[in-house]
Parts: C-alpha cells; structure tokens; sequence
C-alpha cells in the first residue's frame, strides 16, 4: 500500500512539472544568457563584411553576414557602430544589437550616414576597405583583412598585442601596411604569400641565416684563385698580402709555395672578386733590350754587342 502511494504522488509531481526534473534549473536553447556575455569589438568592410567579436571565455571570433554564431543566432546586419543578431523566432527577445566597444551616439551617427552614403558608389568599382576595431589583437585584424582578398597569411608565433584603428575606404594593400606598420611589424611577400613578423624575428632570423652561411663557408675545401695550375708569371707569395686586403671578415687565404698556388676559402662574391684580380695580376714581367758597344784601338770598326 506504501508503495502504491508513492508511486502514485512521483507521477503526480512529474505531470505537474511537465515531465521535467524539478530541481533541474530551466533549459535555455536560444541563448539568451549568453548574449550580454558577448561584445562587439569591430569590423572590417571590403569585398564583405567581417565583424569581430570577443565571448563570454574572452576567445575571439570573426563571423561574415549571415553566417551563425556558435549558439545558433545568426547576423542580420553589421557596420562600423553596431552588429544585429536573428536570435530565434521562439526566443525572447527574438533579436539582439550590439554596440561596438568605444562608440558614442555620435560617433554612432556619423558612420551609419557615410555607410549608407557610400554604398552605391562601392558597388560600381573594387571596393577598398573599411576596418573599425578598439583593442583587438593584430592577428585577429590580419586574418580579417587577408579574408577580403582571399590572400594567404603566415603570422610568426612572436606577433602579438592589440590595434585600435578607424580607416574609411583605403586600398587593401595600403590598409593591410597600415595595421603592420602600427604594430611595429614587419611585412613581405614571397610567392604570393604575405609574411608577418616582428623586427626582433628578422633580426634573428638573419643572424641564423649569416651564422650559417659562416659555417658553411669554413667547412667548405679551399679553393686555386687559378684553377688547379700554378701562376704562370706571378710569385703566389708577393700576392699574398694584396689578397688579403680584398677578402671578407671570415675568409681565410694561404700560400702553396709548390705549386705557386693562392688556396682560398671565402664566400662565392669575395671568391669572384680575387679570381679577377688575380688574373689582372698575373702578367708576363716586359722584357728589356740592352745594347753596348765598345772601341778597340787595333780595329778599324766598333763591335756591337746585344744582350
């Protein structure tokens, strides 16, 4: 009988809640706690539009019109001041705007009049770039803005800190130098591919690269300035010390008294350099004719003699 009434008062609780665990907090599959957490940071505008965003767990997200957010809500409109979510037709409130970080009503204002101005004349030609961002990490406005022009981009690990920038219809390349060149970055192209990095990785990177090179160079053999045949005129060691004025800061030059031989081992420009001194060098000594001539008093004529 005990068990008949409790089985009886669990159903009875389990149709008066809707079948749901009581002590279960209520569901919330639209989102609606998360929206508050989210915050617009900026955007850039070219061939589309990118917003930037930052969530709740501080991780950034760049997201195009229409595309959805992780939590399902979809953008419905963004430009320079605001971007405009579709939260659900079931959810209230069904929609959600967000204001950018660091706008006022009449910063608000001002953009969403050139916006809608400038529309029509973009449409007409390739459009240049617009980007609006308050605190937003460099790599975040890179990739946002390589995205216009659907450009590969490589970002050194070391590149790092946040932008704060509001350009109104740049060309993209003289945008993307402007996000470099205010990070204190350094920026090249190489086959297609743009190439981020800080000056201190250049620096270390060409340092590597010298180092390098400088060891290659010592371990390479020693090479003739003349091929594998002697000097056919000069003396190699009255060379020596002329030669070694024209070497680079770690070449290295020596004399092979046998064969009257230069051996050197240097970089392939220092290299060149002595092979077309050396040949320049390297000359026949002009000979020089004497004559003489001498009287003997028992003869009639004067002999000559040449040597």
């Amino acid at each position: 009988m005990r068990n008949s009434a409790r089985c009886l008062l669990v159903c009875s609780v389990l149709l008066l809640t809707g079948m749901r665990d009581p002590f279960r907090p209520p569901g919330d599959p639209c989102a609606i706690g998360e929206l508050a957490q989210w915050r617009f940071r900026g955007m850039v505008e070219g061939q589309e539009t990118i917003g930037i965003l930052q969530d709740g767990e501080m991780r950034w997200h760049r997201l195009k019109m229409h595309e959805r957010f992780p939590a399902g809500w979809r953008i419905t409109a963004v430009n320079a001041a605001e971007l405009a979510v579709d939260v659900g037709d079931t959810c209230d409130p069904g929609k959600w705007t967000w204001q950018r970080e660091g706008t006022d009503k009449n910063e608000f204002t001002d953009n969403a009049v050139l916006l809608a101005f400038s529309q029509p004349l973009w449409a007409a030609a390739p459009k240049p770039v617009t980007l609006v961002v308050d605190d937003v990490p460099v790599v975040q406005v890179l990739q946002a803005l390589v995205a216009q022009e659907n450009r590969n981009l490589v970002v050194s690990p070391d590149v790092s800190g946040t932008l704060s920038l509001n350009l109104t219809r740049v060309p993209w390349r003289q945008a993307l130098r402007t996000v470099v060149t205010s990070a204190g970055l350094v920026l090249r192209e190489e086959g297609g591919i743009f190439y981020v990095h800080t000056a201190a990785w250049q620096r270390e990177q060409r340092e590597r690269s010298e180092q390098e090179q400088a060891r290659r160079q010592l371990d390479a053999p020693r090479r003739s300035l003349n091929g594998h045949s002697p000097f056919p005129y000069a003396d190699a060691g009255e060379l020596q010390k002329a030669a070694e004025k024209l070497l680079s800061p770690k070449g290295s030059l020596s004399v092979d008294t046998r064969t009257n031989r230069l051996l050197i081992r240097d970089n392939q420009a220092a290299v060149d350099t002595l092979q077309r001194w050396a040949a320049e060098m390297d000359i026949p000594v002009e000979q020089v004719e004497l004559a003489a001539q001498y009287c003997d008093h028992h003869e009639k004529k004067p002999a000559r003699v040449r040597g």
